[in-house]
């Protein structure tokens, strides 16, 4: 997640410098060539200049319009550029130390639990969900595994070590940190992987209706509940596929 909020920033940066984009607030006088639009004002000079080093036609292009097409053009790529800034900024809700509740899915942390509190903690959450897709018998094999890791902690030194010291690096990896058990406890991993990670708190509510809202914007209210849900399902399918046991 702080890998996702790392990058979405640095995106929506290199949009804002294109384009000259930049927070503005009522009441801040703004210069010449600029203009202010909902809490974000453009820079009209940046944006010509952005347009003009895309290459020799869009210059051409640029340089035969009049002088009102040309304010046009440049406040309409301003006010686009706006509005995916806008849309970056407001894309999740964010998770961080003070307002995410996450399960415990990375080994170092599976350990730390009973296999009875990981089962009725985590397990049980998800249990009706798991039924649609998974057998009886990978269900079982969820806290089978956890059983089995556990005791492989306990007796086996050498992953003993790796485990305990993939728990000190600063910079956490679902994928690097389950190669400390070299393939093992896999129905554990894949459940931890997928289900387990969207967990039905205030949190993770918020971020799906920020994805809503993302989806269906300003620019898209006539779109029916029905292909919304197409949207959604479609961006879940891959991922869903994966989980089927």
């Amino acid at each position: 997640m702080s890998v996702q909020a790392t990058l979405l920033d640095a995106l929506a940066v290199d949009i804002t410098t294109m384009l000259g984009i930049s927070s503005w607030e009522e009441g801040v006088v703004l210069g010449e060539f600029c203009l202010s639009y909902g809490r974000w004002c453009v820079d009209y000079a940046v944006v010509q200049k952005f347009l003009q080093s895309l290459g020799m036609y869009t210059r051409h292009t640029l340089d035969e319009l009049d002088v009102d097409m040309t304010e046009k053009v440049l406040e309409s790529i301003g006010k686009l550029g706006v509005g995916i800034v806008e849309g970056i900024v407001n894309i999740q809700a964010e998770r961080n130390k003070q307002n995410h509740d996450l399960p415990n899915v990375l080994p170092h942390e599976l350990i730390k639990m009973s296999t009875g509190d990981f089962g009725k903690n985590i397990v049980d959450i998800h249990l009706q969900q798991l039924r649609h897709s998974w057998s009886e018998e990978s269900i079982v094999g969820i806290e089978s595994d956890h059983r089995k890791l556990l005791t492989a902690y306990r007796n086996e030194p050498t992953l003993r070590s790796a485990i305990d010291a993939y728990a000190h690096v600063d910079i956490k990896s679902f994928d690097t940190a389950w190669e400390v058990v070299q393939g093992r406890f896999e129905i554990l991993r894949d459940f931890c992987g997928g289900i387990a990670t969207v967990f039905a708190n205030t949190a993770s509510v918020e971020s799906d209706f920020s994805i809503l809202g993302w989806e269906k914007d300003q620019y898209r209210l006539s779109l029916t509940d029905l292909s919304l849900e197409g949207i959604l399902h479609c961006k879940q399918y891959k991922k869903l596929g994966d989980l089927v046991i």
